[in-house]
């Protein structure tokens, strides 16, 4: 079963989207997508480098990590270093 929690307000400092960008990385087996904006969260999948995603959402978390809230060509979470911005 996935790891799922809600954030409270000290783990959500911004919130903002709604951004089309690119999916860059580097690792082998992709991007981790995940179920909410962490490393502690179970990953749903992986997207290639290149992958078209759309931004619904900004988090940044208490680890001072921003993650990407996508909802296209999958709902979840990636982290900021993943993705290329226009």
């Amino acid at each position: 079963m996935a790891d799922k929690k809600n954030l409270d307000e000290s783990e959500m400092q911004q919130v903002s989207g709604g951004v089309e960008c690119s999916v860059t990385t580097s690792l082998p087996m992709g991007a981790p997508v995940r179920y909410g904006p962490g490393l502690s969260f179970a990953q749903i999948t992986s997207l290639k480098s290149g992958t078209k995603v759309n931004t619904t959402g900004e988090v940044s978390t208490n680890d001072r990590k921003n993650w990407y809230q996508i909802s296209s060509p999958v709902s979840g979470w990636i982290s900021s270093d993943m993705i290329n911005l226009p």
